[in-house]
């Protein structure tokens, strides 16, 4: 294998240990080399589409790698990386993403750990993914300077050793590899094993990582909370210092009063979908046949779940040149033989809906449904159940029209109301072990945007239930089991629903919506 090769292996993540250490030589050696691979990694990184803005990632290039200027127009690298990008599909560019900012940190650091040369660099900080996020300020955030984020949530890598995922709204700086000044909202933290000493600090005090996982939160009113997760922080006031170890939490004052609390670790999100490196299974009904009584469905990874599914009362129409089902809220509904995702295993639920004004109380809310949702047994599981629907209560808050998710004890409720008789795009992806205790995160979307929580805890514990003798099957359009003494069924048009194995990312569904299809 010449260099060229091992370097589009490596960008690729497919380098053993020897083959690394001999690409990393080379690197080192040879100026020209490093800067050809400095391109290749720019190249991948656009063609993966990453939410940041491609003018300031050239920037960072330019700034830190020699000039590009005298390389050859196509240099076999390229073409031997563009091999490899064209056979990946569309689902996949989170990995690609992962190994190419990686890819990046290595080739600066070689640049400029020379021991004949002694420069002095700007704190290295990296996107690794935004959902929710409207507009990040990237040249701030790379010059130290304070960043506002009005909602969502941003992951960042800081140096090689340490990830912080901050939720918004939020005001902060990245003030060098080791320290971070925030100033309002919420971020968790967390360093490689082994490593420690990000200081975090707020208006009120310092946190030091002395080989942690934690989270601290900045509230309007400037208090402190700080939560450990693993491993233990040094709490530094004015007037004190205390040691906070696992399991710890404290609650201190622009004064300097420090009190004990709760932890909560609910309250932190640590991680973002695209990490995840699992083949992508799907299933897909299109609902194109526009007539008969059944449905096929395309997908791949699920060779049992490709039966027809059949159509209880739902009426063909038309949306787009295609077909779409529309249910009239009494007793239409469609019946798969796929038994679902079960347990607490990553998804992401996605379709076309179309609701009327006059949805409300008489509309059922089942979109697509499965497990065991029945929350009249006092015995039940929590979170034994999937459901993806649209609220029709007014009770215990109003979630009339708006997009949710019930799994048979919690409830998640997003903020927009689809109630204006127009197509829109729905998505609910569930990410397990993505708060910092170990529970899994849900993330709504509408028409590609993530939705501000209204209702219920982002954070649950899903257990859905795919195996009993009580768990129902999926199905389009009426209600999984019982929450009431008699089904409720969905009133509206549904179309292209589809479900993956794992939790897609805000630009993976995205390119949902414009494809309209896995493929």
């Amino acid at each position: 294998m010449n260099r060229e090769q091992r370097l589009a292996a490596w960008l690729e993540g497919e380098l053993d240990a020897h083959s690394n250490e001999e690409l990393l030589r080379e690197l080192s050696a040879d100026e020209s080399f490093a800067s050809e691979a400095a391109e290749q990694l720019q190249m991948k990184r656009l063609l993966s589409s990453q939410a940041v803005d491609e003018k300031e990632f050239t920037r960072e290039l330019l700034l830190k790698v020699q000039s590009l200027a005298n390389l050859a127009q196509e240099p076999p690298t390229e073409r031997a990386v563009l091999k490899q990008l064209q056979q990946r599909r569309w689902w996949n560019r989170a990995g690609l993403i992962a190994a190419g900012m990686t890819a990046v940190a290595a080739i600066v650091m070689l640049l400029f750990a020379r021991p004949d040369q002694v420069r002095s660099v700007a704190p290295m900080v990296r996107v690794l993914a935004t959902e929710g996020v409207q507009s990040l300020d990237v040249r701030a955030l790379e010059d130290s300077q304070q960043v506002t984020i009005e909602g969502g949530i941003l992951e960042i890598e800081l140096g090689a050793e340490t990830r912080l995922v901050l939720e918004g709204p939020a005001e902060f700086a990245v003030v060098s590899v080791n320290e971070v000044r925030l100033v309002s909202g919420r971020c968790y933290a967390e360093m490689d094993k082994g490593a420690s000493g990000l200081r975090i600090t707020t208006p009120s005090g310092e946190v030091l990582d002395l080989g942690t996982r934690f989270g601290v939160e900045v509230l309007p009113s400037e208090e402190t909370s700080v939560h450990v997760f693993e491993g233990k922080v040094e709490v530094d006031l004015s007037q004190q210092r205390s040691i906070l170890n696992e399991g710890e939490a404290a609650l201190w004052t622009t004064m300097g009063e420090l009190t004990t609390i709760s932890l909560e670790a609910e309250r932190f999100v640590s991680r973002l979908p695209g990490s995840e490196q699992q083949p992508t299974k799907w299933i897909h009904w299109p609902f194109d046949e526009r007539s008969g009584e059944v449905t096929v469905p395309q997908g791949e990874g699920f060779p049992d779940a490709m039966s027809p599914a059949r159509l209880h009362g739902a009426s063909w129409i038309e949306r787009d040149g295609s077909g779409a089902l529309e249910f009239d809220g009494l007793d239409d509904w469609v019946e798969t033989a796929f038994v679902g995702l079960g347990g607490d295993a990553d998804r992401t639920v996605a379709a076309w809906v179309k609701l009327g004004q006059e949805f409300g109380t008489s509309s059922g809310q089942a979109i697509v449904g499965w497990g065991d949702f029945s929350i009249l047994d006092p015995d039940r599981r929590r979170g034994a159940a999937w459901e993806l629907g649209i609220g029709d209560t007014a009770t215990p808050v109003d979630t009339f029209g708006r997009l949710k998710i019930a799994v048979g004890g919690p409830l998640i409720v997003g903020h927009e109301d689809l109630r204006d008789g127009g197509w829109h795009h729905v998505a609910a992806v569930y990410l397990s072990n993505g708060a910092a205790n170990g529970r899994g995160i849900v993330l709504l979307y509408v028409d590609g945007q993530l939705q501000k929580r209204t209702f219920g805890k982002k954070r649950l514990v899903l257990d859905t239930d795919v195996q009993s003798s009580s768990s129902e099957p999926v199905q389009f359009g009426r209600q999984v089991m019982r929450a009431t003494a008699h089904r409720e069924y969905f009133k509206g048009a549904i179309d292209d629903i589809i479900l993956f194995n794992r939790a897609l990312s805000g630009d993976e569904i995205r390119a949902l919506i414009q494809n309209n299809s896995a493929l």
